[in-house]
């Protein structure tokens, strides 16, 4: 080797390359071969080039030789070699970049189909939760329903026990009344029993009041339609004055406590 030339494996050679890589860590050292002689020969080429703040990335500029191979190959041996150490050092810094590029987009794919995942989790978690809140409103609002329908049962119906206990007062009260021809209370010599019977007609007639208040209301006359709703047909019987199927005879009144049947009427109905 000529003189200040560098011969390649030479412990020169490596005394320069762990001096510069010392020396600052943005100075890179490119191996490259030299023809020289008919035969290539391995030169090592010392070049710096400006980076931006460690990110790796070229800011204008190229390689600068800092130390050539110098000998007999002179200054166009040295600008091959620096030309070749340029080449390689910006081919392998695209190929970083690429491959830092790459894997930016592929976290950001990774981020992005998570980021997506988690939303759709969400959507259910807040699906369910609004379904579980519906029902448990709806549940809510059956059971005030329910708790209304039975207070008002309750204040209705309440009596009902006690209107059916009554009701065999006003029967007697009626039998009573019926007992009596019309004719015995027209005559002058009966005074004291048109007095009673005066008396037993304003009971009953102050009992269904009472009745009525608390809304028990008496059915069942002769001539009304019959209804099996309302009515039980206990016999059936012959009148030219009524429709077939009305009622002819009433053995039994009926009563209704807030439109509630406590007693259907007895009846016989006309025959067809």
């Amino acid at each position: 080797a000529g003189s200040g030339q560098l011969q390649w494996g030479s412990v020169e050679a490596s005394r320069v390359l762990g001096a510069v890589h010392r020396a600052s860590p943005r100075r890179a050292v490119a191996l490259g071969l030299v023809e020289g002689r008919g035969f290539p020969v391995p030169r090592v080429v010392i070049a710096e080039r400006s980076l931006v703040g460690g990110a790796g990335r070229a800011r204008g500029g190229g390689w600068r030789s800092l130390s050539s191979a110098g000998g007999a190959g002179g200054d166009g041996e040295t600008a091959a070699a620096q030309a070749g150490a340029e080449a390689g050092a910006e081919a392998a810094e695209g190929g970083a970049e690429q491959e830092e590029a790459a894997a930016a987009a592929a976290e950001g794919q990774e981020a992005a189909d998570a980021a997506q995942a988690r939303v759709a989790e969400l959507e259910a978690q807040v699906k369910d939760l609004k379904d579980s809140s519906l029902r448990a409103l709806a549940d809510a609002e059956n059971a005030r329903t329910i708790a209304r329908r039975d207070v008002e049962n309750a204040r209705q119906f309440a009596v009902t026990k006690f209107a059916k206990s009554m009701l065999e007062v006003s029967d007697n009260l009626s039998l009573a009344i019926a007992s009596i021809p019309s004719e015995d209370l027209e005559s002058g010599d009966n005074d004291k029993l048109k007095t009673l019977m005066e008396g037993v007609v304003m009971t009953e007639t102050s009992l269904l009041k009472a009745f009525g208040e608390h809304g028990l209301i008496k059915f069942g006359e002769r001539g009304d339609k019959f209804d099996p709703n309302l009515h039980d047909a206990l016999f059936q019987l012959e009148d030219a004055d009524l429709e077939p199927g009305s009622i002819g005879q009433v053995l039994k009144a009926g009563f209704k406590l807030n439109d509630r049947v406590v007693r259907p009427a007895q009846v016989g109905t006309v025959r067809k």
